[in-house]
């Protein structure tokens, strides 16, 4: 499979704004290069998958590093529920190196419905936030646990399957849990890379990695993933829960 110029200035330009973008929300940016790449461009689909977990791997690392000298990064909680996240991550990419391209951009498209209608009819409602230091010690976790377990195995898997850092259900199941907004996207940016690697080891043993669309989709990542943790710390926890 062959790249120009153009190829690789165009996922160069896709790492960087989707990266941007993702980072301030606590998410990788495949949820945007997957499905901009499938509309564009005729690459199977687990080539697309695997190149944007690699940059959902770069882009973790910047924003962990930026989120971590802003305080917003709970690596404690973070490692517990990857423990459950990296499985799904494995199952996903498995199931995705099996399914037609036809029927991956079917459910493709049905999850990106789904997630329309879920921003769609989202109230937004504000919950108090508890004390960063008090975070490991919130009764909530305890009494969800099974609910945390569940929604990080279903991130990983999906994850793996289309290419996400699955922040899109880790950070919203943080929050649920009673996890400040700004730590809970803190710390899915670290959770995102977990996940990711994971799910990018099994294609690569595969043989399902192409470097021509990795490699500039992950330089635009580590350059966008600066500006995203910035955002994030100048908004409102309002306005990123809507988002």
């Amino acid at each position: 499979m062959s790249t120009n110029l153009s190829g690789y200035v165009f996922f160069l330009l896709l790492g960087f704004i989707s990266s941007g973008i993702a980072s301030s929300l606590g998410l990788g940016g495949g949820s945007i290069v997957v499905p901009v790449a499938i509309a564009f461009l005729r690459i199977p689909h687990y080539y697309l998958v695997s190149a944007a977990l690699t940059m959902v791997v770069g882009t973790s690392l910047m924003a962990t590093y930026n989120y971590f000298k802003m305080g917003f990064v709970n690596f404690t909680l973070g490692l517990a529920l990857e423990l459950f996240t990296v499985p799904g991550a494995i199952l996903g990419a498995e199931v995705c190196s099996k399914t037609s391209h036809q029927s991956f951009k079917l459910i493709l498209g049905v999850l990106l419905l789904i997630t329309a209608i879920r921003i769609i009819l989202s109230k937004g409602k504000d919950k108090d936030d508890l004390d960063k230091s008090n975070l490991r010690t919130w009764r909530g976790f305890k009494r969800k646990i099974l609910l945390a377990i569940l929604l990080s195995f279903t991130a990983g898997f999906f994850s793996g399957y289309l290419g996400i850092g699955g922040g899109v259900l880790k950070v919203p199941m943080m929050i649920i849990l009673g996890v400040p907004t700004k730590i809970a996207v803190g710390t899915s940016s670290f959770m995102i890379g977990i996940t990711a690697l994971s799910g990018l080891i099994t294609y690569a043993l595969k043989g399902l990695w192409n470097w021509k669309i990795a490699i500039p989709l992950l330089i635009g990542a580590l350059v966008g993933a600066n500006i995203g943790p910035r955002i994030t710390r100048a908004l409102p926890e309002r306005y990123i829960r809507y988002s």
